[in-house]
């Protein structure tokens, strides 16, 4: 071997070594991430899956994301007393689903869900769809002020955290955007309170379920001393306004309101991993009445409005021997369930109410709109109001829409429904076949004389497009058509009968009148009438009826 060749050996080794060298003194930071790449001129868009970043800006439902995630930073309405760690930041992106927008330069934003309007100038978002920050939303953000003392900026301000406790819509979206394009599946939120409906009715049972889906224990407040009154498992808020406001109450034990305090001690209760607890609500409250710390007397059923539940727990706690369960909860948090109506619960036609208000739990109280409570009545033989035998209810009826109505085997008429039975107007049928006469009675139950106006004095309707429209003939009379003496009004005292042939002139054939029949449909008749000592003109409609197409004979 030459020299040459030993002075390249030496070199070569050399260099290894300093290699060698150089890796083992700064290993740890030639190992540190690369930058996030913008994407020039324009707000950057990821999504973080578990550690793997991806730019979402070519997507056409980026824009759509964008304003998902910043209509949820505005309408945020609270926030943790928590301390954004640089290690939390990375969690979030290597362990989690999340979405990171990055603004070229800074953003001003006005965040409304707080009493005072507060305006910020934002530089970047963070918006965790899973895990403990997802539910509900924590919004990470950072501003142009958030630097070391140094002047270096930060990703994240130290306490630059707030809360959406409303965006489940919102994130909704966005997971199934994500779910479609990039076949992300999520789980359930790691502890859950949910109604199995969002809709009720005024005393419906509700069914609430709180779930924990951790794999770990949480504790959360109950009952210390129920002989004074049930704290619950959860609380319940009002929306007003837009805003959520916390009833104050607690829950009837055994159906009366004891007198509780809403100060009642609380006790701690834990919740193993992977389990789930059912309860049934029947809506009954005892009230915070407003007269110091005292509850309503009797419990009442909550009031129509939308609702949501609050419960609160801890995955964290410790023993404390000074407490009365001897266990702390530490760091408790806030989860709510969904939005839920309560429509006051109504009766509707042919259906019982109440009467008086409360007499049976199974009935409601009201008729539902557009709907009058009636009192059981028939006419006797000669032709008298007599009350009929039965319970404390009435029923509901649509008295005043001028039909005098038969439903649930329960009549209107002149005594407990004048407005509609002291004149009525029926058909002998509720179906027939086209060219079929009908025959209309108008009955005359008052204690005076009607004039029936307009010659026929029976009119008739189809209904069409959602409205009722009155039957006409396509022509007036032809040539040879008798003459008719029309009168101007007829009287009744008790009954008139009409015959229809539920026909139309259409055209006239050698000077006379075609007729044909009427096309099939759902059809009425009504009257226009005066009573004896009124001059105003009353409307009153007959049942519906159909006529059908008419069949073919072989």
């Amino acid at each position: 071997m030459n020299s040459k060749t030993k002075i390249l050996i030496g070199v070569l080794i050399g260099i290894v070594l300093m290699g060698g060298i150089l890796v083992f003194l700064f290993g740890e930071s030639l190992e540190r991430e690369p930058e996030i790449p913008l994407v020039k001129n324009e707000t950057t868009i990821f999504l973080w899956n578990q550690g793997k970043r991806i730019v979402l800006n070519q997507n056409t439902f980026a824009k759509e994301i964008q304003e998902k995630c910043e209509k949820i930073f505005e309408n945020a309405d609270s926030a943790y007393k928590l301390v954004v760690k640089e290690s939390l930041i990375k969690k979030l992106r290597e362990k989690e689903v999340s979405i990171e927008i990055i603004y070229n330069s800074p953003k001003i934003f006005e965040l409304r869900g707080f009493p005072k309007k507060i305006q910020l100038q934002i530089l970047r978002l963070l918006i965790p769809l899973t895990g403990r920050f997802s539910h509900p939303v924590t919004i990470f953000y950072g501003t142009p002020e958030d630097k070391l003392p140094d002047g270096t900026l930060l990703e994240y301000g130290e306490f630059n955290d707030l809360i959406n406790n409303h965006a489940e819509r919102e994130i909704n979206y966005i997971k199934q955007i994500l779910k479609e394009n990039f076949k992300i599946e999520f789980k359930e939120p790691q502890v859950i309170i949910k109604t199995d409906k969002t809709e009720y009715e005024q005393g419906e049972i509700i069914i609430i379920t709180i779930k924990n889906n951790l794999d770990k224990t949480i504790v959360f407040k109950t009952d210390c001393f129920p002989e004074y009154g049930s704290l619950g498992l959860w609380e319940i808020e009002r929306k007003e306004k837009e805003r959520w406001k916390k009833v104050k109450m607690l829950l009837p034990l055994e159906g009366e309101c004891l007198p509780g305090y809403f100060g009642i001690a609380p006790c701690i209760e834990k919740m193993k991993p992977q389990s789930e607890f059912h309860q049934e609500w029947n809506q009954k409250i005892c009230l915070f009445n407003g007269n110091g710390s005292l509850f309503s007397e009797k419990p009442i059923l909550l009031q129509e409005g939308t609702y949501r539940l609050v419960f609160t727990y801890s995955d964290k706690f410790r023993k404390d021997e000074y407490t009365l369960t001897g266990i702390e909860i530490i760091n408790p948090r806030k989860i709510y369930s969904n939005e839920f109506i309560i429509k006051e619960r109504c009766a509707k036609a042919g259906e019982l109410i109440n009467y008086p208000p409360g007499t049976n739990r199974y009935l409601p109280d009201v008729c539902c709109e557009g709907l009058k409570p009636l009192a059981g009545f028939v006419v006797n033989e000669k032709g008298e109001c007599e009350r009929v035998k039965g319970g404390p209810f009435l029923t509901c009826m649509s008295c005043g829409n001028g039909i005098c109505e038969t439903i649930n085997n329960f009549d209107e008429n002149k005594c407990n429904c004048p407005e509609d039975c002291g004149v009525t107007i029926k058909t002998d049928k509720e179906e027939y076949e086209q060219g079929e006469r009908v025959k209309v009675t108008i009955t005359n139950n008052l204690k005076e004389p009607i004039k029936l106006f307009n010659w026929p004095f029976v009119f008739f309707e189809r209904f069409e497009d959602g409205e009722w429209v009155r039957i006409k003939d396509l022509i007036d009379r032809c040539p040879s058509d008798p003459l008719i003496k029309i009168p101007a009004f007829k009287i009744v005292e008790d009954k008139f009968e009409h015959d229809w042939g539920a026909k139309i002139k259409v055209r006239c054939e050698n000077n006379k009148s075609v007729f044909e029949n009427v096309p099939p449909g759902k059809y009425r008749a009504f009257v226009l009438f005066k009573r004896n000592q009124s001059e105003e003109q009353e409307t009153i409609y007959s049942n519906e009826f159909i006529i059908k197409e008419k069949s073919e004979e072989y």
